[in-house]
């Protein structure tokens, strides 16, 4: 979503958070019916849903990409040591 306004807080901001909110009026008219304006925010707290689980699969896709380059490193590098070696042991 871009225009969220992400709010993190802290424990000990919550306090000074609580007292000093205010409505957003342009987002959430006081006019609309309550209806209304739960529903604009259910549709905002869905799209951030699936914002998260599209970033947080993406990371899990990456992830699971670097596990498996590092695995392969590794055979490779075991392999190039198992090879050096024979070779050593071939050549002495």
């Amino acid at each position: 979503m871009q225009n969220a306004k992400c709010v993190s807080l802290s424990a000990g901001d919550l306090p000074a958070y609580i007292t000093r909110f205010q409505w957003d009026m342009a987002k959430y008219p006081i006019k609309q019916s309550l209806r209304n304006i739960a529903d604009i925010i259910s549709k905002q707290v869905a799209q951030i849903d699936a914002d998260l689980k599209t970033k947080s699969t993406a990371y899990n896709n990456l992830k699971g990409n670097l596990q498996n380059l590092e695995k392969k490193q590794t055979l490779v590098t075991n392999d190039a040591h198992f090879y050096l070696h024979h070779v050593t042991t071939f050549l002495l």
